[in-house]
């Protein structure tokens, strides 16, 4: 779809994560929101190339990858 085609493939890694996550896309980030797992925004971050998320407690977290038309979103592991 249109929507695959203007993100390309993203990967956030390392994947489970201690502190410092890097995602790699060839779209223009915007924002990235950390969701917990009841959908809260825990985190954002707006036009950053490192994501630091060492606060965050141990867990499972959905990123959100944004480039202002499109969303991705990806699963994480904090340990």
């Amino acid at each position: 779809s249109a929507t695959e085609l203007a993100f390309g493939s993203v990967t956030a890694f390392p994947n489970p994560t201690t502190g410092k996550l890097t995602i790699n896309t060839e779209a223009v980030i915007t924002a990235v929101d950390v969701l917990d797992a009841s959908g809260r925004i825990v985190k954002t971050f707006k036009n950053e190339s490192s994501y630091d998320v060492n606060s965050l407690a141990k867990g499972v977290y959905l990123v959100t990858i944004t480039d202002g038309k499109t969303v991705e979103t990806k699963k994480i592991v904090k340990k």
